[in-house]
């Protein structure tokens, strides 16, 4: 009976596993296809968060027409710093960087692949969970894609003080920047893709024959 039980447990964690990896590989798929259109339709989201992150410059994002998966901010310094100034940097000048597009879409897709291959019981709550993970995706991806470029752009104006001698203030967007890229970037799909998972399974009924969560 053991064995049965054993086995039978064996083979519902290599099941999960094989769901975690197809799913990971449409989420893929879904990026290739899609993720150009996706970054179109959040573009001006990324914007209005970009210019909440610093009042030094005008964002604007766009594809590099060179490299077409490059994901380009250019950032049009109007209100520069004295700092920024006194390193020789002008009112109107422009600082460019960029991203590879598919690395912006590495955390919409942990959270897409991770709500999608979740066992959830019962239809409602995995459209529900599904549902959600749309706007958490969007979420994962304005949190993480802007900050990264706002904080390139500010390790360019670090630089520039640095190159005069001059010492620029901290700032909470390059140190979120660092986070990021050392892990946060991760963690951050993963806790909202767990967020919609919960939330579909506290709100949606329960399916036929199913009994409802414990209060």
């Amino acid at each position: 009976m053991a064995d049965v039980a054993q086995a039978r447990e064996s083979r519902a964690v290599a099941g999960l596993l094989l769901r975690g990896l197809v799913a990971w590989a449409l989420a893929i798929a879904l990026g290739v296809l899609c993720g150009r259109a996706v970054v179109d339709t959040l573009r001006p989201a990324m914007e209005a968060v970009t210019e909440g992150l610093s009042a030094e410059y005008a964002p604007h994002y766009y594809w590099n027409d060179e490299q077409p998966d490059m994901l380009m901010l250019r950032a049009d310094l109007l209100t520069p710093h004295a700092v920024t100034l006194a390193s020789g940097v002008r009112r109107g000048q422009v600082i460019t960087t960029g991203t590879n597009l598919f690395h912006a879409l590495v955390p919409p897709v942990i959270v897409v692949a991770l709500v999608v291959s979740w066992p959830l019981r019962g239809w409602r709550r995995r459209a529900a969970a599904g549902v959600l993970a749309v706007p958490a995706a969007a979420l994962s991806l304005l949190l993480t894609s802007p900050f990264l470029l706002a904080g390139k752009v500010e390790a360019l104006l670090r630089a520039y003080a640095a190159n005069a001698g001059l010492e620029r203030e901290g700032s909470l967007v390059y140190q979120w920047m660092a986070m990021s890229e050392g892990g946060a970037r991760w963690a951050l799909p993963l806790l909202l893709a767990l967020a919609c998972i919960a939330l579909a399974n506290r709100l949606a009924p329960p399916g036929r024959g199913q009994a409802p969560p414990a209060a």
